[in-house]
């Protein structure tokens, strides 16, 4: 796998967040590619920026249902396949 997941519990108080470890050198793109592909597709979809130069994608729970989280998941099953 291109890619390798965490979910970060950070207390009773917030809310979990999915940390998504790109290997950018076996996918052939880094993170910040990435992320701009997730966000220019159909639909796009955006993740936390912030740690995009460490190879990390972050996800926020706090905006998704079922239907968003699916559509999460396979856009970013299409980005990080090798």
């Amino acid at each position: 796998s291109a890619a390798r997941c965490t979910l970060h519990e950070n207390g009773s108080e917030c809310l979990p967040m999915l940390e998504i470890v790109v290997d950018e050198k076996r996918l052939g793109r880094t993170a910040l590619e990435v992320c701009r592909r997730l966000r220019a597709g159909t639909p796009p979809c955006y993740v936390g920026h912030w740690a995009l130069d460490e190879g990390l994608l972050l996800i926020n729970p706090l905006h998704l249902n079922d239907e968003r989280a699916k559509t999460l998941g396979r856009r970013l099953r299409d980005e990080l396949t090798a």
